[in-house]
């Protein structure tokens, strides 16, 4: 791995360990107090991240632990359907495939 990516799996881990704890304190927590509803998170997992089986920033580190470029492009086409203006993030996920073709052009020596 990448001396320059350590940093960012070290904040995911650490991001992953939190969310795990977390859930775990919720667990205990209904256990002791009986069910206590969640409150909406804006922040740690708002509504356009979490419409589906798998929370989107799971899904995109699975598959681009490495890519920035492509990680973007999953962001926001897997959000695109819900948030206020699709085809905005729709442009946003091109502008990011763009970018990352055109590095692929350059690293291998292809001529647009």
């Amino acid at each position: 791995m990448s001396e320059l990516w350590k940093p960012v799996s070290e904040r995911v881990r650490l991001r992953n360990e939190a969310q795990r704890f977390e859930i775990e304190y919720e667990k205990q927590r209904e256990l002791n107090l009986g069910h206590v509803p969640k409150e909406p998170d804006d922040v740690n997992s708002p509504t356009h991240y979490t419409q589906h089986k798998w929370e989107v920033i799971d899904v995109l580190e699975e598959f681009f632990p490495t890519d920035p470029l492509l990680f973007n492009v999953g962001k926001y086409i897997l959000r695109h359907e819900y948030k206020e203006d699709a085809l905005k993030d729709l442009k946003k996920a091109a502008w990011y495939l763009a970018r990352r073709i055109k590095k692929m052009e350059a690293d291998d020596g292809i001529d647009s």
